[in-house]
């Protein structure tokens, strides 16, 4: 009798277990604000109690195949091209063909310092026709650089899946901490603007041949 109250008590809490997480997660998505809707691409952020910054979440819908978007994402060497206020960009170490890190510098407007970026990129198949980038912040894989100021918070991740007909959905989720004496205004208007010019970057580089 006693363990078959037991089985019940467990199940139960498991359940309210289950319950405040969904109740969680919901009340996260709904905080979710609409900053910029333009070109296709809609931008998302989310005011998070832990930070005085913003999250961003930057969605869109291209012409495209899942190989194309992760060929553009592996070019790491070409993301300067695209990536918005990235200056330069190269590889680190590539540890496999899913895992490497990455070494950016984005450029800041004067008199604020240029940030550098370690990102460890790993690349996992969630299920059949999605593929998932996540990227956290690496700040201590080189040595410091003069002149720069390194981030050393970062969580992002690229969530990429095949809508069928030509069509695959992508989603750019970014938290950044600049870290530094960097106005609280101006990072979180770089967390509408840069998620949109770098999804609307990347939406011109699949069109090229």
């Amino acid at each position: 009798m006693r363990s078959c109250l037991t089985y019940h008590f467990v199940r139960i809490l498991l359940f309210l277990i289950m319950l405040l997480f969904m109740t969680d997660m919901l009340a996260q998505e709904e905080k979710w604000k609409l900053s910029k809707n333009k070109k296709g691409i809609k931008v998302y952020t989310l005011k998070v109690n832990s930070s005085k910054l913003n999250d961003s979440r930057a969605t869109t819908l291209v012409n495209s195949t899942i190989d194309k978007v992760l060929e553009k994402l592996n070019d790491v060497l070409n993301h300067y091209r695209w990536m918005d206020k990235i200056g330069r960009s190269n590889i680190l170490e590539r540890v496999s063909d899913h895992e490497f890190y990455a070494y950016y510098v984005a450029k800041s407007p004067w008199p604020v310092l240029d940030r550098d970026i370690i990102a460890h990129y790993k690349i996992e198949e969630q299920s059949p026709g999605t593929v998932l980038l996540s990227i956290v912040g690496a700040p201590n894989f080189i040595p410091k650089k003069r002149n720069k100021v390194r981030i050393k918070d970062l969580v992002s991740s690229w969530l990429i899946s095949d809508e069928g007909e030509g069509q695959v959905s992508i989603v750019y989720q970014h938290h950044a901490d600049p870290g530094g004496n960097v106005p609280e205004w101006l990072v979180n208007t770089a967390a509408e603007e840069n998620p949109y010019n770098t999804l609307l970057g990347l939406i011109k580089q699949l069109k090229k041949k």
